[in-house]
């Protein structure tokens, strides 16, 4: 199990959710953190130690901020960036035996070579004492960059732009049957010949018996021909657009090859921009930005969510 990379919108709107359900029951609920507040003494534990944690971390990392996960975990994250930091807790994390409480820290950072990457656990560094779990904190989250932020979601792209292949590919096979003929992407040499020949009589203007034939000929030419279009590399920008000491502020990170599954790449290279964004980026994120999330537009790019684009270069 790989380490599942959540968004901060998604962490916040969750925290809230749990929030409003517990105060919808009538329980007792820490505003500022959001934590349901029960009397039994484990529950008190447990809590304090939490608590403690989080003060702590408080006071190592400046500006840090927590947002409720479960019972006794914590999001840990900085306002006005696209992710969380990682996630801390009390209890016990171990999975081959039952112990004593830990104060863990949970991050992408994080290799713990004693379970397989599939255990949850992988990702987690487990302390009896807070003052090394507070090192640990300290040591292992940290924000994303942003290559990593374009690394994530390059495969959300490859996945819509296949999808819309796929629908041009059978969008063809529809049209073809529609007057008779198998589909004629990856044509064969004699099912080319063919096409050939029935392109030629309908540009010279040629009269068939079927007087609609003409219409679904032209019609099945024109999808063949946006669904090669879309055929290829397809290389991006990948862009994020954030607010910086007041000012609207772009990180962009080129990415070739975004289609192929093993040629992928993101480059080493950020360039960050305010006001003097390229019009080419700047137009294209215009478009996707009243569109819908995990949409793809062939010709103009991928949007995410509000905030990060990758257009086509």
């Amino acid at each position: 199990m790989t380490y599942r990379h959540t968004l901060l919108t998604e962490v916040l709107k969750e925290a809230e959710a749990k929030k409003q359900g517990v105060d919808a029951n009538a329980h007792r609920y820490e505003a500022s953190e959001g934590t349901e507040k029960t009397h039994t003494p484990e529950h008190l534990t447990r809590e304090g130690h939490l608590f403690k944690f989080m003060d702590e971390i408080s006071k190592a990392i400046r500006g840090v901020k927590f947002a409720h996960r479960f019972a006794y975990e914590r999001w840990v994250y900085m306002p006005g960036e696209p992710y969380p930091m990682g996630w801390i807790g009390y209890g016990d994390y171990r999975t081959n035996t039952i112990g004593e409480q830990t104060f863990t820290v949970c991050s992408r950072k994080i290799a713990n070579g004693k379970y397989g990457d599939y255990h949850d656990q992988h990702n987690m560094k487990m302390s009896a004492k807070l003052v090394t779990a507070v090192r640990n904190a300290k040591k292992f989250l940290s924000n994303y960059s942003p290559i990593e932020v374009a690394r994530i979601h390059v495969p959300t792209m490859r996945g819509a732009i296949m999808d819309t292949r796929r629908d041009l590919k059978q969008k063809v096979t529809d049209d073809a049957q529609n007057i008779g003929l198998p589909t004629p992407v990856d044509v064969d040499e004699e099912r080319g010949t063919l096409l050939n020949e029935l392109r030629h009589l309908l540009d010279t203007g040629h009269e068939f018996v079927d007087v609609g034939f003409s219409a679904k000929l032209r019609t099945m030419f024109e999808s063949m021909k946006e669904h090669d279009g879309v055929l290829g590399q397809v290389n991006a920008n990948f862009v994020r657009g954030y607010e910086r000491f007041g000012q609207q502020a772009f990180d962009v990170v080129p990415v070739d090859s975004v289609a192929d599954y093993f040629g992928s790449k993101v480059q080493e290279e950020v360039v960050r921009y305010t006001d003097d964004l390229p019009e080419e980026i700047r137009g294209r994120v215009a478009v996707l930005s009243m569109l819908a999330d995990e949409t793809y537009v062939d010709g103009v790019g991928y949007r995410v969510n509000e905030s990060m684009f990758y257009v086509l270069r």
